[in-house]
């Protein structure tokens, strides 16, 4: 049994569902201590499943399941994601090449006259999946105009519907401009 103190409980956790992540100092040092370490550990992903579905096995091998009148699904979630496309940057400075939303790209981009922007505002556009990336590109062309030192009037995110249909998308687009300009 393996005790952990965890916001100052003791919490106990069988050394059977615990396995190594990060090596001590004391063995770090050591080369030969280190070398034979990751000998004796070192897993490829199939060897990590078969650990990982051997302990899940013990797991739900326990009796204590029954007893305890505790119901545990063996079946996995499934869990969806998707990798946004990073933000393309439409600049005159840029010609027709393609040239993806950073920081760096952002402060090297020349501005021509930015009197424009003071009473401006700039909006952002994003889905439900993707509202954290929305907010770190807020936060960086915030701090990209401090660093400019441009003034701009406003900084404002809509949320619109799915980005994968792109019809419904544009049309919600078009529709919170209309109703901006009004």
């Amino acid at each position: 049994m393996i005790l952990v103190n965890h916001q100052g409980r003791q919490i106990s956790i069988p050394s059977e569902f615990c396995l190594l992540d990060g090596v001590p100092d004391s063995i770090r040092k050591d080369g030969r201590a280190m070398r034979t370490l990751l000998g004796r550990i070192k897993q490829n992903p199939q060897e990590k499943m078969k650990s990982i579905q051997s302990m899940l096995e013990k797991l739900f091998g326990m009796s204590k399941w029954a007893e305890w009148d505790i119901k545990v699904d063996k079946k996995p979630q499934l869990l969806e994601s998707r990798r946004l496309a990073a933000p393309q940057l439409d600049h005159t400075s840029f010609g027709t090449q393609e040239v993806y939303a950073n920081e760096r790209n952002l402060k090297t981009i020349p501005v021509y006259s930015c009197n424009d922007l003071k009473n401006s505002t700039l909006m952002i556009f994003h889905d439900r999946y993707s509202t954290q990336e929305a907010q770190n590109a807020l936060k960086n062309l915030s701090g990209c105009c401090r660093q400019m030192e441009l003034e701009v009037g406003n900084f404002e995110t809509y949320q619109v519907p799915d980005l994968r249909d792109f019809d419904r998308y544009q049309g919600a687009v078009r529709d919170v401009i209309d109703d901006f300009e009004k």
